[in-house]
């Protein structure tokens, strides 16, 4: 061999030697992991509530265990990212008597970094006589982290539209966070409200509001975040969707079966295709998603801090990389430690998951204590029930019975009494029941009235309460038949009874329902517009606990079904 040959032998196995130590070019590197969180429709749960069967434990949520749960995710993940799909507000009694802030409070604890403004954020309204959004902003202005919202429009003096902005409300975010492996990440965040909103809050609190086309709020935002550098794009969004669910699983806080969900989940993804965000932390179903559709990860966490969504997306050089992505199953917050309230201490029992002990985070029960501190009454005794009466937001159920029979006999002269079924947000336990139970099954301090409607508008109102857009309409005084197999807006069967007569369209009938359902909720402003208002009653949860009371030892219980369910022919009770 010459010298010559010798000396590029030599250079090249240099080279070989120095190509081998160089790190590998950034299109063969393994995607950076970028770990998140999910959480959606807390609805102020300080306390645990029952558990569904199959958990293996009778509570789940809490804050307390809640805030454990992400404080155990936040050390195993480094980096971890907790997102809200919205509806913090409206459930507890201490949440309420805050008109918010609490919730505020407490997301803050959790670490939250961005939120949807869910339909339920609007319900407190303002001071009478003041500005009908005052308690939402107010409290959205003390936020540590901003509510996202990009298809709100408010009314200008002019009578054109402008984004809904009041302080700390806004349509998107940029993030900037770590990946697991300590390096930067740019995270763009926007935020929906359902297009439903005027029909799922008080209709007076947003009538000067546009709740606009998901999928145009959607493009403008996700180009506006694309092009502030935003390297992984994620919609917070309060809006509708759910997949058919898992059959067999073992328990009820199973994610659904992988599938383009229904409703406006699914509209938006196909109307975005491949513009679609790469992860939508959803809410306003109580629905529970953790899939891959398409490019897109979803995670919907049930509600009331019931579960937490885990998920991690794969970053490469080129954006994410859904094949990389690793989307782990929700995670139940079950445990046995009951409520700590009216008395009762925090039971400071370790909550035990996938074998790790978590403590329950003392300054979550410190916050909880403050907070309900400030209700007064909540332990008062309210009657009882011998079996408990369970609520229904798709068909007749006994605690929709029992609360439109209370409704109904807390006026004297109506002949028929109506209580939305999505109204009822928890069952009635069974044994003694105190006011608390009650402001579990009943948190919106809605106020009965007395309406008068035409027959014709009743039959609209009864057709209307069928098709369940949102709810079922809970009723009594009239006795009919659903039939399910009929057109959706044509389902009641003929020979509608009301007071054992048949509906005379010609008539005028007075109705006994809430100030939320008699000023159009639940699309029944549609039907009848501003129906004449004859009275108005007190609270009407107020109304529900009198009647509990007024049943004395034989305690609650439903009166007969009269609408009944099934095929037109067979006679109504």
């Amino acid at each position: 061999m010459t010298i010559a040959r010798r000396g590029r032998s030599a250079l090249l196995l240099l080279l070989a030697a120095a190509a081998a130590c160089r790190p590998p070019a950034a299109a063969d590197r393994a995607p950076r992991q970028v770990h998140f969180a999910a959480m959606n429709d807390w609805h102020g749960a300080l306390q645990p509530r029952p558990a569904g069967p199959g958990l293996g434990q009778p509570f789940v949520g809490g804050l307390s265990y809640l805030a454990a749960a992400v404080d155990d995710a936040r050390a195993q993940r480094p980096g971890l990212t907790l997102l809200d799909g919205g509806d913090c507000f409206q459930g507890d009694a201490a949440i309420n008597e805050s008109k918010g802030m609490g919730a505020i409070e407490a997301l803050g604890l959790l670490g939250v970094k961005a939120a949807a403004v869910g339909n339920h954020e609007f319900d407190y309204g303002g001071p009478k006589g003041g500005h009908k959004r005052a308690y939402l902003e107010a409290a959205a202005k003390t936020a540590p982290y901003p509510l996202l919202s990009a298809n709100i429009e408010a009314l200008q003096p002019d009578g054109s539209y402008a984004p809904y902005r009041p302080e700390n409300i806004l349509g998107e975010v940029i993030l900037d966070v770590k990946a697991a492996d300590g390096s930067p990440v740019r995270v763009g965040v926007y935020g929906l409200s359902t297009v439903t909103t005027p029909t799922t809050t008080r209709p007076d609190n947003v009538d000067d509001l546009r709740f606009g086309d998901l999928v145009e709020a959607s493009q403008r935002s996700l180009a506006k975040l694309r092009a502030e550098g935003a390297e992984i794009t994620v919609l917070v969004g309060h809006i509708g969707g759910a997949c058919p669910p898992l059959e067999g699983a073992a328990h009820g806080l199973v994610a659904h079966q992988a599938c383009l969900p229904d409703g406006e989940v699914g509209a938006l993804l196909t109307g975005l295709g491949d513009e679609a965000p790469d992860l939508m932390v959803l809410g306003h179903s109580h629905t529970m998603l953790a899939h891959q559709q398409g490019k897109t990860a979803l995670v919907e966490a049930a509600s009331y801090g019931a579960a937490l969504g885990l998920l991690s997306l794969g970053l490469g050089p080129g954006g994410v990389e859904p094949s990389a992505n690793q989307i782990a199953p929700l995670l139940p917050i079950a445990h046995a430690a009951p409520p700590a309230r009216c008395g009762a201490a925090p039971s400071g029992a370790p909550l035990v998951v996938d074998g790790r002990a978590l403590q329950p985070k003392a300054e979550a029960e410190a916050l909880t204590a403050r907070l309900e501190s400030a209700v007064e009454g909540g332990c008062a005794p309210a009657g009882c029930s011998l079996t408990g009466l369970e609520r229904h937001k798709a068909r007749p159920s006994p605690l929709g019975q029992f609360t439109a029979a209370a409704l109904q006999n807390s006026f004297k002269d109506a002949d028929l009494g109506l209580q939305n079924g999505g109204g009822l947000r928890a069952d009635l336990p069974p044994g003694p029941l105190m006011s608390v139970d009650w402001q579990q099954v009943m948190p919106f301090d809605n106020k009965a009235v007395l309406i008068e409607i035409t027959g014709a508008q009743l039959l609209g109102v009864l057709r209307e309460g069928a098709r369940g857009r949102h709810s079922f309409l809970q009723v009594t005084g009239a006795s009919y038949t659903i039939d399910p197999s009929r057109p959706a807006e044509d389902r009641i069967c003929e020979g509608v009874l009301v007071g054992g007569q048949p509906l005379d369209p010609a008539k005028t009938y007075r109705v006994a329902t809430s100030d939320f359902l008699a000023s159009g909720g639940d699309h029944l402003g549609e039907v009848y517009g501003s129906p004449k208002v004859l009275a108005e009653g007190g609270l009407l949860r107020d109304i529900f606990i009198n009647a509990s009371a007024a049943a004395g030892p034989a305690c609650v219980a439903p009166p007969a079904p009269t609408v009944r369910v099934g095929p037109c022919g067979a006679p109504a009770r």
